[in-house]
């Protein structure tokens, strides 16, 4: 009797499901016999549904409800060139942990049986058009160090999202996942290792509104290719995003950024291509972190945008945790112009980090309009970004009213160097005053030539060069350009 009623229960299900097929109606997993107390094991009659679903091309909805799982549920294998996708939308439901093991893991027949597919050959065994969201992880055996995400091979029209968790070390670790979108993930929860693990190689993949509170490391990646990281939480983490293999293109913007104990962006290997913009960085009280490190390569190119906003960093010397004085030169730093008290503020010390760093800033001070320069020759312009001899200058014009002409820069005295002159002084004698120094030497370009001239002199103070001229009477304004060539 009892073996007829069990058959009798099966053909009703069956029925029912062809019923809700023809119907165009969701499934829901409670039709399969979930219960949805948060005390009875769920496990066998959700992966039943999971089959189902999959076999059938069918959406599954799970009402809002906790759900115990006391082992792993295995998403199957799905490749449908259609590109029709299928949803598994978990209502908001909570899936309480029975064990310490993983909740989700991507699968595939093996001869007929239902296994991961997490550690197979990559792309053998993918699956397209699959989201999985809305849900949080709940534990019954407390902090759970098995991954709860486990997903490999997840490509076009993928998307995992809405989920959140603070009972998980490692909430997600993907594998070889293109044109995925990782969406809405929230986690806080003690962890010395990474809360977001992506290993393998991650191509158009977007990374966005995820939170990895609590963690040694927020965010793991391994080789990316044409990826978006956007409106994340960086906050209490040791290094915020760690790359540990090549880059070849990722855009890292408009990112919250806080509370970072080491280091908030962390390049292990190559960077051929990686825009860093928009983003909100607090240093706290964090005197010792770095906003970005990387290894020193001959083919990196970071770009660190005008638009990031840095709040009580100590000094410029936290920046940037590498001195490189090799390969830096692929490293651009934009800067918001700033006013300045004085031209000490043009320089930044070769002991800060690397001299070869394309630092690219202004500066305005009364009178007088600069660039900050950093790469190869410390102070190589002194003025550039003037409009000539009619606009604010490059350098301080010290004596003022006076007979004596001194003009401060901040370019570093060398023997081997090349000054160019071009400035119009306003005195009886003065005029327009176009020329060179090499070494010590003036040499006047006039309408006859160039030729030696002794109108002004070159000294040094405290390393930099100042330009000295005497004139007949009183000298009234000095504008124009120093350069050094």
């Amino acid at each position: 009797m009892k073996r007829y009623l069990i058959l009798l229960y099966f053909a009703f299900i069956m029925g029912l499901m062809a019923t809700v097929m023809q119907a165009g109606i969701i499934l829901n997993v409670k039709d399969f016999g979930a219960v949805g107390d948060g005390v009875t094991d769920d496990s066998a009659v959700i992966q039943q549904a999971l089959v189902f679903a999959f076999a059938n091309s069918q959406d599954l909805y799970f009402p809002s409800a906790t759900y115990a799982v006391g082992s792993t549920l295995i998403i199957p294998q799905y490749m449908d060139y259609t590109m029709r996708g299928i949803k598994i939308n978990c209502g908001n439901s909570t899936f309480k942990m029975l064990s310490n093991t993983t909740l989700f893991t991507s699968g595939y027949y093996n001869n007929g049986v239902l296994t991961s597919n997490f550690g197979t050959s990559n792309d053998f065994r993918y699956s397209q058009g699959i989201i999985l969201e809305n849900f949080k992880i709940a534990s019954n055996v407390g902090i759970l160090t098995a991954t709860a995400l486990k997903i490999q091979d997840w490509h076009q029209g993928c998307a995992i999202q809405n989920i959140n968790s603070n009972v998980t070390e490692v909430v997600l670790q993907s594998h070889n996942s293109y044109y995925t979108l990782f969406d809405n993930i929230r986690t806080i929860c003690t962890s010395s290792t990474a809360r977001f693990d992506f290993t393998g190689a991650h191509n158009l993949n977007k990374f966005t509104r995820l939170m990895a509170a609590g963690a040694a490391v927020g965010y793991k990646f391994g080789a990316l290719t044409a990826c978006e990281f956007s409106y994340n939480s960086v906050e209490g983490v040791g290094i915020g995003l760690q790359f540990t293999s090549s880059v070849y293109d990722i855009i890292i913007e408009h990112n919250y950024c806080e509370n970072f104990s080491d280091v908030v962006i962390q390049f292990d290997d190559y960077v051929y291509a990686a825009t860093i913009r928009n983003n909100y960085i607090n240093f706290v009280d964090h005197g010792t972190s770095h906003f970005l490190d990387y290894v020193p390569l001959p083919l990196n190119n970071i770009i660190i945008d005008s638009d990031n906003t840095f709040i009580s960093m100590p000094s410029q010397s936290n920046m940037i945790k590498t001195i490189d004085n090799v390969y830096s030169s692929g490293v651009v730093i934009r800067k918001n112009k700033v006013n300045a008290a004085s031209l000490d503020d043009l320089i930044i010390s070769d002991t800060v980090f690397s001299t070869k760093i394309d630092w690219q800033q202004k500066i305005d001070m009364p009178g007088m309009r600069a660039n900050v320069v950093n790469k190869y020759a410390v102070g190589n312009y002194s003025g550039k970004y003037t409009d000539g001899r009619n606009a604010a200058h490059g350098f301080e014009w010290v004596n003022t009213s006076n007979s004596i002409l001194k003009l401060t820069t901040k370019i570093l005295n060398s023997e081997t160097q090349r000054i160019y002159i071009n400035i119009y002084v306003y005195a009886p004698n003065g005029g327009l005053i176009t020329g060179e120094f090499m070494g010590s030497t003036f040499y006047r370009y006039d309408a006859t030539g160039v030729a030696v001239s002794t109108m002004l002199s070159l000294s040094v103070v405290n390393g930099y060069v100042q330009i000295d001229g005497f004139f007949s009477g009183t000298v009234t304004g000095c504008k124009g350009e120093i350069r050094l060539m």
